[in-house]
């Protein structure tokens, strides 16, 4: 025994967890830095990581805005997680909107997560 505690090791009780970004081991990532302003349409083929801001169209299967990302538009995705600004349209499957969002619009979902913070001034509709 020393002076700081038992020689023995400890089991390490933590665990980490890493949602997978697809199920297909050739998924496909796309980052949008925020020094990017794009007008148009942005179409993925399996995640966007979207810092930037955009006037126009984000598709892909899974989208995440992040805190600095600004979508003027539409946003449709299987998953999206919002932490930064939406003005639009947004059709998802599953929604997150984390504490930093800000949307005003439309948001049609079928499963949705709302953290305390986030401010809604959109219509929320739940689809089948």
């Amino acid at each position: 025994m020393s002076i700081f505690g038992s020689q023995e090791k400890k089991e390490n009780l933590e665990d980490t967890f890493t949602f997978p970004l697809s199920s297909n081991t050739n998924s496909h990532h796309s980052f949008i830095s925020d020094d990017l302003e794009i007008n148009g349409n942005i179409t993925g083929k399996d995640y966007i990581d979207f810092n930037g801001k955009i006037t126009g169209t984000l598709r892909s299967n899974k989208i995440d805005i992040r805190e600095n990302g600004i979508v003027n538009g539409e946003i449709h995705a299987e998953n999206i997680i919002v932490a930064g600004e939406v003005d639009g349209e947004i059709k998802a499957d599953d929604l997150y909107i984390r504490s930093t969002a800000k949307i005003k619009g439309i948001v049609r979902y079928k499963n949705i997560d709302i953290q305390a913070g986030a401010i809604i001034t959109a219509e929320l509709i739940k689809t089948i």
